[in-house]
């Protein structure tokens, strides 16, 4: 079967027999002794060419070839264009090769990295990361074949379609010996063999944990995929069980058993949970589905693929009312206000560590509302959508008490207040609790429900919205004043860029007010809060 790496190799080929302009070289370059033809570069117009920096590159040959050690660096002095980096490097591994200067592998990785993919077509691209993963090995990392390296070299192999003795059959690489191959050859093997998980279509990173498959069966830490879904979990000794909370739903597993208990009520399951080197193993699927998530397997990933079930919502309008709510939080954090709550697949970073989006989202809820759970996350949010600070605004406003820039706003407001600064922190709120797994999906835009009728009957665009929102933060902050432009502060300037943003606009979209507020059926905020 012809080869992708061959096809590039042989393209390669071709390059290296063809003259290059006299202006350019003053040489045909031909590779060394050790370095087969098909895996050779010649980069066109490069000024290693020229017969000057030539000469250096073949006496570099010779004294490599004749055993000796790393060159000076005068020696070697030949520029540091994509040719002259490639010379070196094939030089400095092979004087590595003699075994007198181990810094030399070191060296000539160095060399290989500092070719620009910018100046590589795609053939020469292929040939500089190859011998740039043969240095890699060389530089003794086969050794101990972390699993990044078993995925950085497999996955390249995969994008070669080479094998690992194809990769290893060169001359420089003889210095390889037998047992450290069969390391090497484990570590790639766990990459052909790896079993990924995605949630929300983002890879998790299970650090020293990996998923393996078993029967048939996607197993996996318990506590890898419910801490990303957002999910508490505990041991019951007592019941010789992982308890898992999640959204008010609760899951026993009991060890050794073909069975879950999901709030209360007995599930028969197909295979056991168990307990392995510490850690109690379960089927991913179960644990995604007790909680209402789809399960995929994407053999091209080879990735088990989590993702929100959002049927219970489909003939509910609610999330194109919570995307433009609640836009501007992460327009401040620079990202794309495009998806509901952040990628539970993803990492936040949190002082000097990253933790999952769930273990963020608790920590904002903690300590900027004071929110410890669903039972005060779903008050709060009841609360805000009744009064919140613009209660106190009109309070203010209708006092004597009450200063120009709050007379001011009044004035061209009335009633409404600043009502958008706290209809636009509902639709927040609600996220960050369905990211934290305060509340499932269908829960969070229930309770988002109440805000979005509120600014459907009290505005009629985005603009308008957002321009009492941007009135409120300023009250709010202190920093607002008499006669402000909104549009000009950095929120303002950020809802100006968003409107500008061909991926972001059609968010905005004004027609929602014309067609009013959907719920979901069957599910209202008054009924979760009657739940706690």
């Amino acid at each position: 079967m012809k080869r992708m790496l061959t096809f590039i190799l042989s393209l390669a080929m071709v390059l290296s027999t063809v003259a290059l302009p006299a202006q350019a070289a003053d040489v045909e370059p031909t590779p060394p002794d050790w370095v087969d033809a098909q895996e050779y570069v010649v980069f066109a117009d490069d000024p290693v060419y020229e017969e000057e920096n030539w000469k250096k590159v073949l006496q570099a040959r010779a004294d490599a070839e004749a055993g000796g050690s790393m060159p000076a660096d005068e020696a070697l002095s030949i520029g540091t264009s994509p040719g002259a980096y490639f010379e070196k490097g094939l030089i400095l591994l092979r004087c590595a090769a003699n075994g007198t200067d181990r810094k030399a592998y070191y060296e000539g990785r160095l060399a290989f990295q500092f070719i620009s993919d910018s100046e590589l077509d795609s053939e020469e691209k292929a040939l500089v990361d190859l011998w740039f993963w043969r240095a890699m090995v060389l530089q003794q990392y086969y050794r101990e074949p972390t699993r990044q390296l078993g995925q950085g070299l497999g996955g390249k192999l995969e994008d070669w379609d080479m094998t690992l003795e194809e990769f290893l059959d060169t001359p420089l690489m003889d210095v390889v010996t037998a047992d450290e191959r069969a390391m090497l050859a484990q570590a790639v093997e766990s990459y052909f063999n790896r079993v990924e998980l995605r949630i929300d279509n983002v890879k998790v990173r299970p650090d020293d944990v990996e998923l393996f498959i078993e029967n048939g069966r996607t197993m996996a830490p318990i506590r890898l995929v419910a801490e990303y879904l957002g999910a508490d979990v505990s041991w019951d000794a007592q019941a010789n069980a992982a308890r898992l909370v999640r959204a008010g739903t609760e899951v026993l597993l009991p060890v050794g058993k073909k069975l879950a208990y999901v709030n209360g009520t007995a599930v028969p399951l197909d295979a056991e949970t168990y307990i392995k080197d510490g850690r109690t193993i379960v089927p991913v699927r179960y644990v995604a589905e007790f909680f209402g998530q789809t399960v995929e397997w994407n053999a091209e990933l080879r990735s088990v693929m989590i993702e929100e079930d959002k049927s219970a919502a489909k003939d509910s309008n609610l999330e194109q009312w919570a995307l433009p709510m609640g836009a501007m939080i992460p327009a401040v954090a620079f990202t794309a206000p495009t998806h509901f709550g952040r990628a539970r697949g993803a990492v936040a970073l949190m002082g000097y560590e990253t933790v999952p989006v769930a273990q963020s989202a608790r920590k904002t809820l903690s300590e900027s509302w004071g929110i410890q759970d669903r039972a005060s996350l779903i008050s709060t949010i009841a609360a805000m959508t009744e009064s919140g600070h613009n209660a106190a605004f009109l309070k203010l406003a209708g006092s004597a008490d009450a200063d120009a820039y709050t007379a001011a706003l009044y004035e061209k407001w009335g009633e409404r207040g600043i009502l958008c600064w706290d209809l636009f922190r509902i639709s927040n709120l609600a996220q960050f609790g369905y990211e934290a797994g305060y509340v499932t999906y269908p829960e969070a835009l229930a309770l988002l429900e109440p805000a979005a009728k509120r600014l459907q009957e009290t505005f009629s665009s985005w603009e308008s919205a957002y321009e009492n929102y941007l009135d409120g933060y300023g009250w709010w902050s202190g920093t607002g004043y008499t006669g402000q432009d909104v549009w000009e502060t950095e929120r303002g300037q950020l809802f100006v860029l968003m409107m500008e943003q061909e991926a972001i606009a059609p968010i905005f979209d004004d027609t929602l007010f014309a067609r009013g507020v959907i719920g979901i059926s069957g599910l209202s905020a008054e009924q979760i809060g009657a739940s706690v």
